[in-house]
């Protein structure tokens, strides 16, 4: 019989309450309290079909930014296909509201590691997903995500316009393997550059990708 898994995600919210330190001891253990359900960030997801019983399939992981520069960390979830992908913002007070939609990120699809950075120097973080492509299709190459965050409209509404194409950072692999990303200067030339990883390798064809900052917030392979 053929196996079959739910991957369920409860992402956990946990409060951290450091004491002083005196010399190298601790005057109280740190103590962490769950309380991801007060917060209303629970998350499941169950994978789509095409994907169940696949154990090499795993979803993408949690990326924290102050999408709203409100001084608070907001946290992005990406869905496993099943649910749209979420943004969770934080409304100051110890909660959370899934506010994807609005931003305009609430795409459903099979979403895999994520990162975020300011790419185009604006001072709004903005967010790289990758991607397997859409829910309904087969696994496909070609789909990650960069979503430039465009601030606040007149009416104080705050946005994300999907530009990975353009940008050059949509077609990590030829074929579909990309599983996470990280945001660094590593040419230290002022600008944040973009590493995408993946889990397969083909000699002078696939694997890890670097892609440099033009210094615009757009990108070369390099």
């Amino acid at each position: 019989m053929p196996q079959t898994r739910i991957t369920r995600l409860n992402t956990s919210l946990a409060l951290v309450s450091l004491c002083a330190i005196t010399g190298s001891t601790l005057a109280v253990d740190p103590h962490f309290s769950l309380v991801n359900t007060i917060a209303e960030i629970n998350a499941i997801t169950v994978p789509i079909e095409q994907y169940t019983g696949q154990h090499d399939v795993m979803t993408g992981g949690v990326s924290v930014g102050d999408f709203n520069i409100d001084g608070w960390p907001d946290l992005y979830i990406p869905g496993l296909g099943s649910v749209p992908d979420m943004l969770f913002i934080n409304q100051q007070d110890g909660t959370f509201e899934d506010q994807a939609a609005s931003w305009g990120i609430d795409r459903l699809h099979m979403g895999q590691g994520s990162a975020v950075g300011d790419v185009n120097n604006d001072g709004l973080p903005d967010l790289y997903v990758q991607s397997f492509g859409p829910a309904d299709q087969q696994a496909q190459p070609g789909h990650a995500l960069l979503y430039i965050n465009q601030g606040p409209d007149a009416m104080g509404n705050w946005t994300f316009s999907e530009e990975a194409e353009q940008r050059g950072v949509n077609r990590v692999m030829t074929i579909v393997a990309g599983k996470g990303a990280a945001f660094g200067d590593v040419d230290l030339d002022g600008d944040l550059d973009l590493f995408a990883a993946t889990w397969q390798f083909t000699p002078g064809a696939d694997g890890n990708r670097l892609f440099e900052n033009n210094g615009n917030g757009y990108f070369t392979n390099t």
